[in-house]
């Protein structure tokens, strides 16, 4: 049989390395806070007068043993338990529990499970840090037995008859080994143990994913408000600077209405920036609302301004809508313009929103613009978004910037339940979202 010398090498730190020693402490807290326990029920044996002379002492020690555990018990559904046991197991067990929750028990399976782990680190700690200090002095009398000459006085009763005193360093090493292999095994237990009843329950875990799950969704939800506001705004100041420059030297009055169109821009997009950042940092709102249909007036009028050729049209009341789906709503007209503006120039944009009473519509579609060389418009080709290669004066002429624009709007109309098309559709590039009310 092929003995492995790595896996000997790792037997005495096992034993007695930092780990193990770090084991008993916890095996030593155990102890500790079954003491209390014990004295009661120690107080409780004195009360009913059991007799304390010394030929029943074995007895009334197992006796208060005994009664301790059910007043144990009585404590361990306490809702606090489970983080104090929690964090005395990171720091002293090790192992696989430094993944465990923190937080107190929130349900009564979990206050069970926690309160069955504390008896049994309560009961268990009790008998072997017992055996702790009674096994070692025991051990290292043994073990220098030969020197005394003779047999204390305490370990006559127990040191077989006709034994020589000579097998006694023997037996005292025997014991050491033992205890150590016993100390060993309670800990690695009492780490397995704690993996299973301090970690979460399903319920717990259904929890924490459903948790995470909402802390993604809103992550994407403020992504997309920063993609849409923010871009929006970097595009119409991009524009209409652009403009400015172009006719600084002939056009006074239009380059006035190009830095008053920035300032209004720029103070919009600080302030919907304002309202996120706030979110994020988890404060009360901001004063400023979020935009809905209700300003799509002053959206449309924004990128008139920049040099959009816009027609608009609105059916039915959209000022009666629902918040939530009113400021999606806007956000995809806003992206579909914000795309407009980036790709399309001064090609000519049509809007029309159409509120049924079981639905809201939105489509805005512009001309493609075919690139200088003929490539083909669309996704996959030069331009993934709404056409346009040369934007003209005021136009950016920029290159998509990686369609997250469009995943986004598909994204919020999803989360309504609504559908959306973009793409190109008989020379125009169309996006049609439907949503239900």
């Amino acid at each position: 049989m092929h003995v492995n010398r790595a896996e000997l090498s790792r037997i005495p730190a096992a034993l007695a390395g930092r780990r193990a020693r770090l084991r008993w402490v916890y095996v030593v807290l155990g102890g500790a806070l079954f003491m209390p326990y014990y004295l009661v029920s120690l107080w409780l044996i004195q009360v009913a007068g059991l007799p304390r002379h010394t030929g029943s002492q074995v007895v009334v020690e197992f006796a208060a043993y005994f009664g301790a555990l059910p007043l144990a018990a009585l404590t361990a559904p306490v809702r606090f338990l489970r983080p104090f046991e929690v964090a005395a197991a990171q720091a002293l067990l090790g192992g696989g529990t430094h993944s465990l929750p923190g937080g107190p028990a929130r349900s009564w399976r979990s206050r069970g499970r926690a309160g069955l782990y504390y008896f049994l680190h309560v009961a268990g700690g009790a008998v072997l840090s017992g055996l702790s200090f009674a096994a070692v002095p025991l051990a290292g009398v043994l073990i220098v037995l030969p020197a005394l000459g003779a047999l204390p006085r305490p370990l006559v009763p127990i040191w077989p008859a006709g034994v020589s005193a000579g097998w006694a360093p023997a037996a005292g090493l025997v014991m050491l080994l033992a205890l150590l292999c016993l100390l060993a095994a309670a800990g690695a237990g009492a780490t397995r143990l704690a993996t299973v009843l301090l970690g979460p329950t399903p319920a717990e875990r259904l929890a924490e994913v459903e948790r995470r799950a909402a802390a993604l969704a809103e992550r994407g939800r403020l992504a997309r408000e920063l993609h849409d506001s923010v871009g929006h705004a970097l595009s119409i100041v991009a524009i209409q600077a652009n403009a400015a420059l172009r006719v600084a030297d002939h056009d006074g009055e239009f380059v006035k209405q190009a830095l008053t169109a920035i300032g209004d821009t720029a103070k919009a997009a600080v302030d919907e920036l304002d309202h996120v950042l706030g979110l994020l940092r988890e404060e009360p709102a901001g004063t400023a609302p979020q935009p809905t249909l209700a300003d799509l007036d002053r959206l449309i009028g924004n990128a008139r301004q920049a040099g959009a050729k816009i027609t608009a049209s609105v059916t039915g009341d959209i000022a009666s809508m629902p918040a939530m789906t009113s400021r999606e709503a806007y956000r995809v007209v806003q992206e579909s313009l914000t795309n407009a503006l980036r790709h399309a120039g001064k090609s000519p944009v049509e809007v029309s929103v159409v509120r049924a009473p079981a639905e809201l519509t939105i489509t805005v579609a512009n001309p493609i613009q075919e690139p200088p060389d003929g490539r083909g418009a669309g996704p996959g080709g030069w331009d993934a978004g709404p056409g346009g290669w040369d934007a003209g004066p005021g136009g950016t002429g920029a290159a998509p910037s990686g369609g997250r624009g469009l995943s986004g709007m598909r994204e919020r109309v999803a989360m309504l339940g609504g559908q959306a098309e973009c793409g190109p559709q008989e020379g125009d590039w169309l996006v049609r979202v439907a949503i239900p009310l």
